[in-house]
Order: C-alpha cells, then structure tokens, then sequence
C-alpha cells in the first residue's frame, strides 16, 4: 500500500515498496500526524536495504505514496538516524523524519513589534524574514490565511515557529499546516478549523468498522471564576493595566459588580473556586465586557472529551485524513456524535488499522455527573446477563480455587500443569507462538479450549456480555429460557429500522415473507396480500385486507379477495356462517368435467340449514343467489 522514497539532491531511491518478495522493505515504520502539528515519520532499516549508507541527516529528503490512491500522505527530511546492535547481534538504523512545517524552527526572528498586523501581514513578514536567512529548499511561502485577528504582535529572538503560535495560536487559535502547491513550492496555511477538513460519508461504528474506543474527560483549562480584561487603560503601552467590570451593571439582572470576577456557581460546586482570565483587546465599555465575559464562561467550562479508537479501513481504501470529520458511533458508550479526527497513527507495514484520536466534543460540566452516575447505574448492569453473571463467578472461584500447579519455562513455551512433567501431566495450559490453550488430556491434547494464531477460537462454551460478528454459522441457536428470561431475535436494515423480531409471542415481520421451491413455484406475502405464481407469473392473489362492495345496499366492508385462474375446493363439510339481518347478494359460477347431475333446487335458510334435493351434486356451470338470509341455485 505504501511506497517510500528518499531524495539526495536529485538522486531518487525505493527506500520501500509494498512487494513484499522485495529486498527492499523496511523492518518497521509509523506515520504520525496531528492536526497544527508537525507530523513525523518513523523507520526502521537494516543493512540488507540498499539505502541503508545513502542517509544524510537534514538533507535526506522523503516521500510516503499511498500506491492504491496515488496521494503522497507525508513529504519531509531526515532529522537523525541513529545506528545500533539489537540483542541478537542485528544492525539496524532508527530514522526519524520530520515534516517540512519543521523548517521553520530553522530560523530565529528578530525582536520587533508590528501594530495592527493582521494574520496574512504577520505571516507574510515572518516568512520573507524566515527565506532571507535560510536555504532555497527550506523557504515556505504564504499559502491560505482564513484565521486570526488583527491588533500588536511582537517577536522576540524565538524561532519562526514559535513566534507564529506566541502571536497567532495561542491567542486566536487556528492551525497550521505545510502543502506543496501546484508550482512546487512549500505553501504555508493558517486555518479556521472549521476549514481545515471536510465532513466524511463514512460511519465508524462498533461492530462494523470500530475496533477499539476509550474516551478521557479533561478538565485542565475549567474556569469557575473568570475575571475578564478589556482593553489596555493606557495608550501609550506605559502601563498593563486593563479594563475590568468593577462598576458595570450585569445587563441581564441589573445588578452592580463590585468584585472584578464572574462565577459560575454550579462549576464551584462542583469543581471549587479556579480562577482565571481572558483578554478582549477590542472591549472598552464595562457593560459590554460583562456579556463577552459570560458568554465566554458558558463556553469555556465544558469538559472535553478526548476519543482514542483503533479502526478497520475507514474509508475503503485505508486512508483517513486528520481535520476530517466522521460519525462515531458506539451505543455502549453512548457515542453518536459527528466527530473531527484530531490525529492519526499508521503502521506502514499494517496500514488498515490505524490508530485515530478524535475530538471536538464537549459536555458541560453540570451534566457530567449526571451522565456517569445513570451509566453506572443503569445502563451497564442491564448489558450484562444472568448468564454472563454466573459465568463470570463460576470463573473466579475456579481460578481461585487453583493453589497448586506447577509453571515450567521451555525454549518456546510455557506450560502449566498439575504435575512438572509433560508425560505424566493431565491437566495442561500451554502457550506458544502458535497460540494458547488447555488440554485435560495431557501435554500432546487434544486442545478443548484454545486461541491460536490464525485467528480461530476453539470452545466449548463462551459466555459474554456483547458480540459482534459478520457471520455465525452452527446447527442451533436457541435465545432465551430460564438464565436468560425471554430469548429475542431482531433483524435490522441499513438505516437501523427493525425489519424482523422473533421473541416469546411470536414472529413479527415488518417487511416481505418470500418461499420459492426447487421447481420454480413461489409464494410472498407482503403487507395483507398472499401472492403466489410460477417464475414470472402470477397464478393467484388472496387479499385480506380488501374493500367488499355490496351494489345492492352501497356498503363498503373489510373482506377477503380472491382473484385466481381458477378455484377447487375439496372437502367433507363446506359451511357459511353468518348473516346481519340485511339484504345480500352473492353470485357464484362454477365448473368441473363431466356433470352427473344438475342442481335445480338448492336452498340455504336464515337459521342455517341447507336443504338439497339431489345427494350427488357435481355443478359444472350454474347459479346460486342469496337474497334475505335465503341462498337459491339452479342452471
């Protein structure tokens, strides 16, 4: 999947390709990257590469290609490249690559004070500073600028980088990152971000594409009393002193401050008093500081959550892109959240599982208590079964229960074993390369229980709270009884919709029911109709939930419909119940081969009995009406 290479003034070299008969390959390599961070790339080389004599610190260039899209996902220089002697007598060189945002830390700017600089003026100055005193190939230029305010700026004898993230991030925020443009030049971005990324189609859920997830709530930057600061009282800059809201009137309950603080009453509940500030250059109206004030605590004391979570080939082709946003979707954690991916880890030689951080996420803190307090007591004892429950003690007591055994240390294993010695031992755990597993019957098994390293899971019985599978596959699965209350199956579609439940009372199915034999003869039902046919063709229709229409009284009612090529009935007793005391009429047309007798006089009366003057009755064409409670026929 990836294609690395390095460059030496022009010299180009396959430092690693994804042949993986190639002898030229890597022995291990991470790609790390963070939103507004230099990202890095780490390598692992021995002497069999052909490259392994052709790395110059800070002059090895590099390029990371992803073969299966075509987009270079990293392009950097070689920092260092430490040699060294594994334990087994092994060369090998450690590489470390940094991305070319590094160069900037190349450079030290001087002291200067620029006013009413705005972010593109700022940055244009810094990197014409940054060019006149560095190399061709280190020079950066100013690339998209959509961050960041106006107002003083100074610099003072840090490097390029840190005089921008001094005077621009820490303040304002933003990100910045380092892209070739079309010309070929390194193009420098201060974003928004909000801007700095796209929003995603794919959905990252557990069970699906979700390996992994832990989520950590961070409580550092939390403000229970902020005391917000205006602008500077002093034009001149001889004095630090600023505006605070001593004095101002809260114009939302037209109360006097007469302490320079707000505070946030359910925050010190819950966390005590932390103090802190904020700065509003632009503030010169007491009033207007209280509202910025305020609306600047609300969003500030939000606990953030920082997401870490490993998953399967997010997009289809195993690339995702920090900055870009995704649904994160895990129920058993309560996640359902559109969530920007902050950082990512690949493994160069294993790219489809990378290893992602993701953010911009908050709760506030007054409902996080809350949250967790109905998660602990609630949510996760109802995921857990009686059964799982009792498998989880069973568990326990036996481990326990084993006091004695004995731990014997082979060349390529560990055994343990109710004796030391693998001929007379029954009871034997055994771990190696090729997996683990117990065996009752001795050293040489056969393994009841084992985990190896194909993948397989060999048990008898696994008891667990959740499982996620593509496909099971057995000759009985059985839901519910005794342990487990009432057994429940559900089927669901794309969009999460319930399509089919199967439980105590029955099976319910929302959509279509359709049988097909080996010959072709098939019958659906879907909604209230039965349908049955032959290929393309349908023979019959029977419609439950039809609308009967009685011409000769205008009624509507709810009935049956039959329409078919044709209809045999065979039975011993053929009965009609009913009747409501109103006018009906019901016309019938039959036919069989071969009459032996002609119906002339049939009569059904009101209180059911049904009076036939012939015993034999085989109608081929003929008439019967019923009118009044009274069913005649004839021909």
């Amino acid at each position: 999947m990836y294609q690395i290479t390095i460059d030496n003034g022009g010299e180009r070299h396959i430092l690693h390709t994804d042949d993986p008969n190639s002898t030229q390959r890597i022995a291990a390599g991470k790609l790390k990257e963070y939103v507004g961070i230099t990202p890095s790339l780490a390598l692992t080389i021995t002497p069999q590469n052909a490259c392994y004599n052709m790395l110059s610190d800070r002059n090895t260039l590099v390029e990371l290609k992803n073969t299966e899209t075509g987009e270079i996902e990293f392009e950097g220089y070689l920092l260092k490249s430490p040699e060294s002697m594994t334990s087994k007598g092994t060369l090998q060189k450690k590489l470390t690559f940094e991305g070319f945002l590094g160069y900037l830390n190349d450079s030290v700017q001087d002291y200067h004070t620029y006013d009413a600089a705005d972010p593109s003026f700022f940055l244009t100055a810094l990197l014409d500073y940054h060019n006149a005193t560095t190399e061709q190939s280190k020079h950066i230029y100013q690339g998209e600028i959509n961050a960041g305010q106006g107002g003083s700026k100074t610099t003072a004898y840090r490097s390029t980088l840190a005089e921008i993230k001094e005077n621009l991030i820490s303040r304002f925020g933003g990100e910045l990152r380092v892209r070739r443009g079309a010309d070929g030049r390194l193009l420098l971005d201060y974003l928004t971000a909000a801007t700095n990324g796209s929003t995603a189609d794919t959905i990252v859920m557990l069970g699906h594409n979700l390996r992994s997830l832990s989520i950590e709530s961070d409580t550092a930057n939390i403000i229970t009393r902020l005391m917000p600061l205006g602008a500077q009282l002093s034009d001149s800059g001889d004095s630090a002193e600023r505006l605070t809201i001593t004095g101002a009137v809260d114009p939302d309950d037209g109360h006097t401050y007469t302490v320079p603080y707000i505070d946030d009453p359910e925050a010190i509940a819950k966390y005590g008093v932390i103090v802190g500030t904020a700065e509003f250059d632009d503030i010169t109206i007491k009033e207007n500081l209280v509202a910025r004030g305020k609306a600047y605590l609300a969003e500030n004391n939000r606990v953030k959550k920082h997401y870490a979570a490993s998953v399967l080939d997010i997009s289809g082709k195993g690339v995702i892109r920090c900055g870009d946003t995704y649904r994160f979707r895990n129920p058993l954690m309560g996640l359902d959240e559109n969530l920007r991916l902050l950082g990512r880890t690949v493994d160069i030689l294993k790219p489809y599982t990378p290893e992602v951080e993701i953010g911009d996420k908050t709760a506030k803190i007054t409902s996080v208590t809350a949250q967790t307090q109905h998660l602990i007591n609630y949510e996760l004892p109802n995921q857990l079964s009686q059964t799982v429950q009792t498998a989880q003690r069973i568990a326990t007591q036996m481990i326990e229960a084993a006091t004695t055994g004995y731990v014997v240390i082979r060349p390529n294993e560990i055994l343990i074993m109710d004796t030391d010695d693998i001929e007379t031992a029954h009871s034997v755990w055994r771990m190696n390369q090729g997996g683990i597993g117990y065996s009752s019957n001795g050293y040489h098994g056969p393994y009841g229980l084992a985990m190896t390293m194909n993948g397989q899971i060999v048990a008898d019985f696994i008891a667990t709270g959740t499982m996620f599978a593509d496909r099971i596959r057995g000759g009985t699965l059985r839901m519910g009884g005794t342990d487990n209350v009432n057994g429940v199956i559900e089927v669901a579609d794309a969009t999460g919709n319930i399509v089919c439940r199967l439980d105590q009372n029955g099976a319910d199915i929302f959509g279509q029911v359709l049988t097909r034999d080996a010959a072709g003869y098939w019958v659906q039902l879907i909604g209230g109709q039965l349908i049955g046919g032959f290929g393309n063709d349908k023979y019959v229709t029977i419609d439950a939930s039809a609308d009967i229409y009685s011409p000769d009284i205008g009624r509507h009612d709810k009935g049956l419909n039959v329409v078919a090529d044709g209809i045999n009935f065979t039975c011993n007793t053929f009965g009609i119940n009913g009747g409501r005391g109103v006018s009906s009429h019901v016309s019938f047309v039959a036919g069989v081969s071969a009459p032996s007798s002609v119906v002339t006089d049939v009569t059904l009366a009101a209180d059911g009995t049904l009076d036939v003057q012939r015993e034999n009755i085989d109608i081929q064409t003929g008439w019967i009406n019923f009118t009044s409670g009274v069913m005649t026929g004839g021909s």
